[in-house]
Protein backbone atom coordinates (compact mmCIF):
# COMPACT_ATOMS: atom_id res chain seq x y z
CA UNK A 1 0.00 0.00 0.00
CA UNK A 2 1.08 3.54 -0.67
CA UNK A 3 1.27 5.76 2.42
CA UNK A 4 -0.58 9.06 2.30
CA UNK A 5 1.27 12.25 3.33
CA UNK A 6 -0.60 15.26 4.69
CA UNK A 7 0.42 18.89 4.15
CA UNK A 8 -0.75 22.32 3.16
CA UNK A 9 -1.75 23.26 -0.29
CA UNK A 10 -0.34 26.39 -1.92
CA UNK A 11 -3.72 28.08 -1.50
CA UNK A 12 -3.73 27.34 2.23
CA UNK A 13 -0.18 28.65 2.64
CA UNK A 14 -1.00 31.84 0.77
CA UNK A 15 -4.15 32.30 2.82
CA UNK A 16 -2.19 31.84 6.05
CA UNK A 17 0.43 34.37 4.95
CA UNK A 18 -2.25 36.88 3.95
CA UNK A 19 -4.04 36.59 7.29
CA UNK A 20 -0.76 36.81 9.20
CA UNK A 21 0.27 39.89 7.23
CA UNK A 22 -3.09 41.53 7.89
CA UNK A 23 -2.81 40.83 11.62
CA UNK A 24 0.74 42.13 11.70
CA UNK A 25 -0.24 45.30 9.87
CA UNK A 26 -3.09 45.80 12.32
CA UNK A 27 -0.74 45.43 15.28
CA UNK A 28 1.79 47.84 13.74
CA UNK A 29 -0.95 50.38 12.93
CA UNK A 30 -2.38 50.14 16.44
CA UNK A 31 1.04 50.53 18.05
CA UNK A 32 1.92 53.45 15.78
CA UNK A 33 -1.39 55.14 16.52
CA UNK A 34 -0.85 54.75 20.26
CA UNK A 35 2.65 56.22 19.96
CA UNK A 36 1.32 59.22 18.02
CA UNK A 37 -1.46 59.73 20.56
CA UNK A 38 0.98 59.60 23.47
CA UNK A 39 3.31 62.05 21.76
CA UNK A 40 0.42 64.39 21.06
CA UNK A 41 -0.76 64.21 24.68
CA UNK A 42 2.81 64.96 25.79
CA UNK A 43 2.97 67.97 23.46
CA UNK A 44 -0.26 69.39 24.89
CA UNK A 45 0.87 68.91 28.49
CA UNK A 46 4.30 70.35 27.74
CA UNK A 47 2.86 73.47 26.10
CA UNK A 48 0.57 74.09 29.07
CA UNK A 49 3.50 73.56 31.43
CA UNK A 50 5.56 76.06 29.44
CA UNK A 51 2.88 78.71 30.02
CA UNK A 52 2.65 77.84 33.72
CA UNK A 53 6.42 78.07 34.07
CA UNK A 54 6.30 81.56 32.56
CA UNK A 55 3.93 82.61 35.34
CA UNK A 56 6.31 81.16 37.92
CA UNK A 57 9.20 83.14 36.45
CA UNK A 58 7.15 86.34 36.66
CA UNK A 59 6.26 85.57 40.27
CA UNK A 60 9.93 85.07 41.12
CA UNK A 61 11.79 87.48 38.85
CA UNK A 62 15.51 87.74 38.48
CA UNK A 63 16.71 91.26 39.14
CA UNK A 64 18.35 93.45 36.51
CA UNK A 65 21.38 95.40 37.71
CA UNK A 66 21.91 98.97 36.60
CA UNK A 67 25.48 98.17 35.63
CA UNK A 68 26.93 100.87 37.88
CA UNK A 69 28.96 98.43 39.95
CA UNK A 70 26.65 98.21 42.93
CA UNK A 71 23.98 99.99 44.85
CA UNK A 72 20.29 100.14 44.01
CA UNK A 73 19.32 99.12 40.50
CA UNK A 74 17.73 101.76 38.28
CA UNK A 75 15.57 99.13 36.63
CA UNK A 76 13.00 96.55 37.64
CA UNK A 77 11.81 93.34 36.02
CA UNK A 78 8.05 93.55 35.55
CA UNK A 79 7.21 90.41 33.63
CA UNK A 80 7.35 88.50 30.38
CA UNK A 81 6.19 89.13 26.84
CA UNK A 82 5.34 85.93 24.95
CA UNK A 83 5.00 86.34 21.18
CA UNK A 84 3.44 83.90 18.73
CA UNK A 85 4.06 84.15 15.01
CA UNK A 86 6.86 86.67 14.84
CA UNK A 87 8.21 87.03 11.32
CA UNK A 88 10.67 84.24 10.60
CA UNK A 89 9.91 82.40 13.84
CA UNK A 90 8.08 79.49 12.15
CA UNK A 91 6.71 77.39 15.06
CA UNK A 92 8.99 79.03 17.59
CA UNK A 93 7.48 81.02 20.45
CA UNK A 94 9.63 83.87 21.78
CA UNK A 95 9.77 85.03 25.40
CA UNK A 96 11.22 88.41 26.40
CA UNK A 97 11.85 90.05 29.78
CA UNK A 98 9.86 93.23 30.34
CA UNK A 99 11.97 95.83 32.14
CA UNK A 100 11.16 99.37 33.23
CA UNK A 101 12.18 102.16 35.57
CA UNK A 102 12.00 101.55 39.30
CA UNK A 103 10.23 104.83 40.02
CA UNK A 104 8.01 107.12 38.04
CA UNK A 105 5.97 110.26 38.60
CA UNK A 106 2.18 110.08 38.90
CA UNK A 107 1.93 106.29 38.96
CA UNK A 108 -1.81 105.74 38.66
CA UNK A 109 -4.36 104.00 36.53
CA UNK A 110 -4.25 100.43 35.30
CA UNK A 111 -1.10 98.30 35.52
CA UNK A 112 -0.56 98.86 31.78
CA UNK A 113 -0.77 102.62 32.24
CA UNK A 114 1.73 102.41 35.07
CA UNK A 115 4.09 100.33 32.94
CA UNK A 116 3.88 102.93 30.19
CA UNK A 117 4.81 105.64 32.70
CA UNK A 118 7.76 103.50 33.80
CA UNK A 119 8.89 103.11 30.14
CA UNK A 120 8.60 99.34 30.40
CA UNK A 121 9.77 97.58 27.26
CA UNK A 122 11.71 94.63 25.90
CA UNK A 123 14.21 96.60 23.81
CA UNK A 124 16.25 99.76 24.29
CA UNK A 125 18.54 102.08 22.41
CA UNK A 126 22.07 102.44 23.73
CA UNK A 127 24.54 104.66 21.89
CA UNK A 128 22.43 104.40 18.76
CA UNK A 129 22.23 100.60 18.85
CA UNK A 130 18.95 98.78 19.49
CA UNK A 131 19.27 95.77 21.78
CA UNK A 132 17.17 93.70 24.14
CA UNK A 133 16.72 95.27 27.56
CA UNK A 134 17.34 91.98 29.33
CA UNK A 135 17.05 88.27 28.59
CA UNK A 136 15.10 86.33 26.00
CA UNK A 137 14.42 82.68 25.29
CA UNK A 138 12.33 80.60 22.95
CA UNK A 139 10.13 77.54 23.04
CA UNK A 140 9.05 75.11 20.32
CA UNK A 141 6.18 72.65 20.85
CA UNK A 142 7.23 69.03 21.30
CA UNK A 143 6.86 66.40 18.55
CA UNK A 144 6.32 68.99 15.79
CA UNK A 145 2.97 70.04 17.23
CA UNK A 146 1.45 73.27 15.91
CA UNK A 147 -0.26 76.05 17.84
CA UNK A 148 -3.29 77.02 15.79
CA UNK A 149 -6.22 79.40 15.98
CA UNK A 150 -9.65 78.43 17.26
CA UNK A 151 -12.44 77.13 15.06
CA UNK A 152 -13.20 73.57 14.01
CA UNK A 153 -11.95 74.02 10.44
CA UNK A 154 -9.34 76.69 11.12
CA UNK A 155 -5.77 75.44 10.94
CA UNK A 156 -4.04 78.79 10.59
CA UNK A 157 -1.08 79.35 12.87
CA UNK A 158 -1.91 81.25 16.03
CA UNK A 159 -0.62 84.81 15.83
CA UNK A 160 -0.67 87.04 18.87
CA UNK A 161 1.03 87.85 22.16
CA UNK A 162 0.55 87.40 25.88
CA UNK A 163 1.86 89.94 28.37
CA UNK A 164 2.23 88.53 31.88
CA UNK A 165 3.28 91.29 34.27
CA UNK A 166 3.38 92.30 37.92
CA UNK A 167 1.56 95.50 38.84
CA UNK A 168 4.23 98.06 39.83
CA UNK A 169 2.56 98.99 43.14
CA UNK A 170 0.59 95.94 44.34
CA UNK A 171 2.77 93.22 42.83
CA UNK A 172 -0.34 91.35 41.65
CA UNK A 173 0.17 89.44 38.42
CA UNK A 174 -2.02 90.43 35.47
CA UNK A 175 -2.40 88.84 32.06
CA UNK A 176 -3.03 90.83 28.90
CA UNK A 177 -3.50 89.45 25.42
CA UNK A 178 -3.14 90.61 21.87
CA UNK A 179 -5.00 88.40 19.39
CA UNK A 180 -4.48 88.24 15.61
CA UNK A 181 -1.49 90.57 15.81
CA UNK A 182 1.97 90.16 17.22
CA UNK A 183 4.74 92.28 18.62
CA UNK A 184 7.62 92.13 16.12
CA UNK A 185 10.54 92.37 18.53
CA UNK A 186 13.26 91.03 16.24
CA UNK A 187 12.12 93.21 13.35
CA UNK A 188 12.14 96.26 15.65
CA UNK A 189 15.74 95.48 16.62
CA UNK A 190 16.74 95.12 12.96
CA UNK A 191 15.03 98.42 12.11
CA UNK A 192 16.73 100.24 14.99
CA UNK A 193 13.49 101.18 16.76
CA UNK A 194 13.68 102.98 20.09
CA UNK A 195 10.89 100.86 21.60
CA UNK A 196 8.38 98.27 20.52
CA UNK A 197 6.22 97.23 23.48
CA UNK A 198 5.66 100.55 25.23
CA UNK A 199 3.97 102.11 22.23
CA UNK A 200 1.66 99.07 21.87
CA UNK A 201 0.53 98.68 25.48
CA UNK A 202 -2.84 100.30 24.74
CA UNK A 203 -3.53 97.57 22.18
CA UNK A 204 -3.48 94.79 24.77
CA UNK A 205 -6.76 93.60 26.25
CA UNK A 206 -7.94 91.31 29.02
CA UNK A 207 -9.63 88.68 26.85
CA UNK A 208 -8.82 85.03 27.44
CA UNK A 209 -6.32 83.45 25.07
CA UNK A 210 -7.27 80.16 23.41
CA UNK A 211 -4.71 77.97 21.67
CA UNK A 212 -5.47 74.87 19.62
CA UNK A 213 -2.70 72.28 19.75
CA UNK A 214 -2.58 70.23 16.54
CA UNK A 215 -0.55 67.15 15.75
CA UNK A 216 1.62 67.82 12.71
CA UNK A 217 1.71 65.27 9.90
CA UNK A 218 -0.92 62.83 11.14
CA UNK A 219 -4.53 62.77 12.32
CA UNK A 220 -5.20 62.06 15.99
CA UNK A 221 -8.63 61.63 17.61
CA UNK A 222 -10.42 62.18 14.32
CA UNK A 223 -8.85 65.59 13.85
CA UNK A 224 -10.06 66.97 17.18
CA UNK A 225 -7.64 69.23 19.04
CA UNK A 226 -7.04 70.08 22.66
CA UNK A 227 -7.76 73.66 23.68
CA UNK A 228 -5.12 75.19 25.98
CA UNK A 229 -6.47 78.36 27.55
CA UNK A 230 -5.22 81.29 29.58
CA UNK A 231 -8.30 82.53 31.42
CA UNK A 232 -9.24 86.20 31.40
CA UNK A 233 -8.87 86.31 35.20
CA UNK A 234 -5.49 84.59 35.35
CA UNK A 235 -3.20 85.86 38.11
CA UNK A 236 -0.97 82.79 38.38
CA UNK A 237 -0.19 79.42 36.83
CA UNK A 238 -3.61 78.06 37.80
CA UNK A 239 -5.10 80.25 35.09
CA UNK A 240 -3.68 77.93 32.42
CA UNK A 241 -6.23 75.24 31.59
CA UNK A 242 -6.40 72.26 29.24
CA UNK A 243 -9.91 71.87 27.84
CA UNK A 244 -10.75 68.25 27.06
CA UNK A 245 -11.51 67.06 23.54
CA UNK A 246 -15.16 66.31 24.33
CA UNK A 247 -15.90 69.46 26.31
CA UNK A 248 -18.60 71.75 24.92
CA UNK A 249 -16.35 74.60 26.00
CA UNK A 250 -13.52 73.49 23.67
CA UNK A 251 -13.06 76.45 21.31
CA UNK A 252 -11.15 74.27 18.84
CA UNK A 253 -14.29 72.26 18.03
CA UNK A 254 -16.67 75.19 17.61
Amino acid sequence: MKSKTSGFTIVEVLLFLAVSAALLMGIIFSATSQIHQQRYEDAVQNFAEFLRTTYSEVSNPRGKDSGDGGGRSDYAMYGKLVTFGETGADKRINIYDVVGDVEGEDLEGTPLQMLKTLHADVIKQDNGATTLVANSSDYSPNWDAKIERTGQDNHDRYVGAALIVRAPISGTIYTYTLNNATVEVQKAIENGSANVLNQMLDSFGTDEANFCVAAEGFTIYGGRRYNVRITDTSHDASGVEIISLDSEDNKCQQ
